[in-house]
Protein backbone atom coordinates (compact mmCIF):
# COMPACT_ATOMS: atom_id res chain seq x y z
CA UNK A 1 0.00 0.00 0.00
CA UNK A 2 2.84 2.46 0.47
CA UNK A 3 3.97 1.92 -2.75
CA UNK A 4 0.88 3.24 -4.25
CA UNK A 5 0.83 6.12 -2.06
CA UNK A 6 3.71 7.13 -2.76
CA UNK A 7 3.52 6.64 -6.66
CA UNK A 8 -0.03 8.86 -6.08
CA UNK A 9 2.14 11.28 -4.62
CA UNK A 10 4.62 11.46 -6.73
CA UNK A 11 2.00 11.49 -9.92
CA UNK A 12 0.24 14.88 -7.80
CA UNK A 13 3.68 16.41 -7.60
CA UNK A 14 3.72 15.92 -11.57
CA UNK A 15 0.76 17.37 -12.13
CA UNK A 16 1.08 20.00 -10.29
CA UNK A 17 4.04 20.91 -11.28
CA UNK A 18 2.82 20.48 -15.34
CA UNK A 19 -0.33 23.30 -14.27
CA UNK A 20 2.46 25.93 -12.93
CA UNK A 21 5.34 27.02 -14.77
CA UNK A 22 9.11 28.50 -13.85
CA UNK A 23 11.61 27.63 -10.86
CA UNK A 24 9.58 28.94 -8.65
CA UNK A 25 6.26 26.53 -8.84
CA UNK A 26 9.32 23.30 -9.67
CA UNK A 27 10.19 24.77 -6.35
CA UNK A 28 7.14 24.51 -4.02
CA UNK A 29 6.21 21.54 -5.80
CA UNK A 30 9.63 20.07 -4.35
CA UNK A 31 8.92 20.90 -1.22
CA UNK A 32 5.24 19.32 -1.15
CA UNK A 33 6.61 16.19 -2.25
CA UNK A 34 9.60 16.67 1.11
CA UNK A 35 7.03 17.35 3.39
CA UNK A 36 4.90 14.73 2.36
CA UNK A 37 7.37 11.92 2.45
CA UNK A 38 9.54 13.31 5.59
CA UNK A 39 6.58 14.70 7.96
CA UNK A 40 3.08 13.37 6.27
CA UNK A 41 4.34 9.23 5.61
CA UNK A 42 5.31 8.78 9.56
CA UNK A 43 2.40 10.92 10.97
CA UNK A 44 -0.07 8.62 9.07
CA UNK A 45 1.35 5.70 9.49
CA UNK A 46 1.42 5.88 13.28
CA UNK A 47 -2.19 5.55 12.77
CA UNK A 48 -2.15 3.39 9.83
CA UNK A 49 0.60 0.67 10.76
CA UNK A 50 -1.05 0.51 14.54
CA UNK A 51 -5.05 -0.60 13.70
CA UNK A 52 -6.10 -3.66 12.24
CA UNK A 53 -5.72 -7.10 12.11
CA UNK A 54 -3.26 -9.17 10.27
CA UNK A 55 -4.09 -13.22 9.35
CA UNK A 56 -1.44 -15.24 10.45
CA UNK A 57 -1.24 -19.00 9.78
CA UNK A 58 0.86 -19.61 12.62
CA UNK A 59 -1.92 -17.54 15.29
CA UNK A 60 -4.48 -16.42 13.44
CA UNK A 61 -6.18 -13.05 13.38
CA UNK A 62 -3.67 -10.78 15.29
CA UNK A 63 -4.44 -7.15 16.62
CA UNK A 64 -1.72 -4.42 15.19
CA UNK A 65 -3.87 -2.19 17.98
CA UNK A 66 -2.04 -0.35 21.07
CA UNK A 67 -1.97 -2.48 24.10
CA UNK A 68 -0.92 0.23 26.50
CA UNK A 69 -2.59 3.32 27.42
CA UNK A 70 0.70 5.09 26.40
CA UNK A 71 0.56 3.45 22.60
CA UNK A 72 -3.07 4.91 22.45
CA UNK A 73 -1.50 8.29 23.44
CA UNK A 74 1.04 7.64 20.90
CA UNK A 75 -1.97 6.91 18.09
CA UNK A 76 -3.35 10.24 19.52
CA UNK A 77 0.12 12.28 18.88
CA UNK A 78 0.14 10.66 15.42
CA UNK A 79 -3.23 12.12 15.05
CA UNK A 80 -2.12 15.60 16.00
CA UNK A 81 1.25 15.61 13.98
CA UNK A 82 -1.42 14.49 10.49
CA UNK A 83 -3.63 17.43 11.39
CA UNK A 84 -0.60 19.97 11.60
CA UNK A 85 1.27 18.80 8.57
CA UNK A 86 -2.27 19.13 6.68
CA UNK A 87 -2.92 22.54 8.00
CA UNK A 88 0.40 23.48 6.57
CA UNK A 89 0.00 21.75 3.28
CA UNK A 90 -3.12 23.99 3.10
CA UNK A 91 -1.06 27.26 3.10
CA UNK A 92 -0.53 29.18 -0.17
CA UNK A 93 2.85 28.44 -0.01
CA UNK A 94 2.00 24.73 -0.40
CA UNK A 95 -1.51 24.64 -2.09
CA UNK A 96 -0.82 27.51 -4.40
CA UNK A 97 -4.06 28.80 -2.98
CA UNK A 98 -6.66 25.65 -4.67
CA UNK A 99 -9.66 25.92 -3.59
CA UNK A 100 -9.97 22.05 -4.36
CA UNK A 101 -7.08 21.16 -2.97
CA UNK A 102 -7.99 22.76 0.59
CA UNK A 103 -11.48 21.36 0.70
CA UNK A 104 -10.24 17.78 0.30
CA UNK A 105 -7.30 18.49 2.73
CA UNK A 106 -10.20 19.90 5.38
CA UNK A 107 -11.50 15.84 4.58
CA UNK A 108 -8.28 14.75 6.03
CA UNK A 109 -8.19 16.33 9.09
CA UNK A 110 -12.04 16.18 9.96
CA UNK A 111 -11.22 12.10 9.93
CA UNK A 112 -7.85 12.88 11.46
CA UNK A 113 -9.56 14.70 14.25
CA UNK A 114 -12.25 12.08 14.60
CA UNK A 115 -9.87 9.27 14.96
CA UNK A 116 -7.74 11.18 17.47
CA UNK A 117 -10.84 10.90 19.49
CA UNK A 118 -11.46 6.98 18.85
CA UNK A 119 -7.68 6.51 20.13
CA UNK A 120 -8.11 8.36 23.39
CA UNK A 121 -11.66 6.18 24.20
CA UNK A 122 -9.22 3.21 23.05
CA UNK A 123 -12.07 2.45 20.39
CA UNK A 124 -10.77 -0.04 17.96
CA UNK A 125 -12.67 -0.49 15.46
CA UNK A 126 -13.67 3.40 15.45
CA UNK A 127 -9.93 4.02 14.77
CA UNK A 128 -9.91 1.26 11.71
CA UNK A 129 -13.13 2.43 10.29
CA UNK A 130 -11.69 6.32 10.24
CA UNK A 131 -8.23 5.18 9.22
CA UNK A 132 -10.05 3.74 5.89
CA UNK A 133 -12.14 7.17 5.39
CA UNK A 134 -8.64 9.08 5.75
CA UNK A 135 -7.27 6.72 3.26
CA UNK A 136 -9.91 7.79 0.80
CA UNK A 137 -9.82 11.11 1.52
CA UNK A 138 -6.14 10.69 0.81
CA UNK A 139 -6.48 8.55 -2.34
CA UNK A 140 -9.09 11.60 -3.41
CA UNK A 141 -6.63 13.86 -3.64
CA UNK A 142 -4.23 11.96 -5.05
CA UNK A 143 -6.24 10.86 -7.85
CA UNK A 144 -7.40 14.67 -8.64
CA UNK A 145 -3.72 15.52 -9.08
CA UNK A 146 -2.54 12.68 -10.59
CA UNK A 147 -0.94 13.08 -14.50
CA UNK A 148 -1.64 10.65 -17.50
CA UNK A 149 1.49 9.73 -18.72
CA UNK A 150 0.48 9.96 -22.46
Amino acid sequence: MKTRIFAAMTGAILVLAACGGGGGEEARQQKVLTLMLEELDPAVDGIWQHSGWELTEENGEVSLFPTTDEGWQDMADSADKVIEVVRKLQTDEYSNGDPEWIAISEGVITFTEEAKQAALAQDEQEVFDLGGDIYRACLACHQRYIIDDE
